[in-house]
This record gives C-alpha cells, structure tokens and sequence, in this order.
C-alpha cells in the first residue's frame, strides 16, 4: 500500500505554465507599440514610475502603463471577452493608488 500511495499522490509538476506564458509574451512583446514597451522596461529596471519616467526623460508612465495594460490583455485573450483586471498600480514609494484615481469633473 505505501509504493501505492507514493506512486498515485505525489506532487505532479508541469512546465506548460510557464512555457505558454514564455511564448504568449514573445508573441505579444513585439506587437506593443515602442513607446509602451520603454515604460515597461524602465518600470522594470526602476521599479517606480516616477524614477522610470524621469529616467526616460518623460512627464508620466501612467497612460503609456495603461495602454501596454489594455494592449496586452487584448493580444493574451486573441478577440475573448478580456479578464477582469484586478489589483492596482504602485506608482512609488509612499505613494497609494487613491492619489492616482480620476477626479470627478
């Protein structure tokens, strides 16, 4: 009983995970247009949207952030209803995402 046991449950591992997610990013990166993939990669390599802005020489990430959001999403689910987006961005340091929300008009 015990090989049996250790033969049917053992943790399965499976690369396919991250191999659909390795190859749906190689195909969705390039159809980005350049300006949204610099906000990203600046965002990556300074980890604050202040920082990467200023180090790209420009205003604001946010609307360059949103759209390679949009975009990306739109490319991921090819023409299915897009996920519900979840969560919120993290701007900077100290900073909350309520300082970043539209003011009503």
């Amino acid at each position: 009983m015990p090989a049996f046991q250790s033969y049917w449950w053992r943790p399965t591992t499976s690369v396919e995970g991250k191999v659909v997610d390795r190859l749906a990013f190689a195909q969705i990166w390039p159809r980005l247009s350049p300006g949204m993939q610099e906000a990203v990669v600046a965002v990556a390599i300074y980890g604050d949207q202040q920082l990467a802005a200023q180090a790209i020489g420009k205003p604001w990430l946010g609307s360059l952030l949103r759209q390679a959001r949009i975009r990306f999403l739109e490319l991921w689910h090819e023409g299915e209803e897009p996920s519900k987006k979840w969560g919120y961005d993290h701007p900077g340091p100290g900073r909350t995402a309520s300082q970043f929300k539209k003011k009503p008009a």
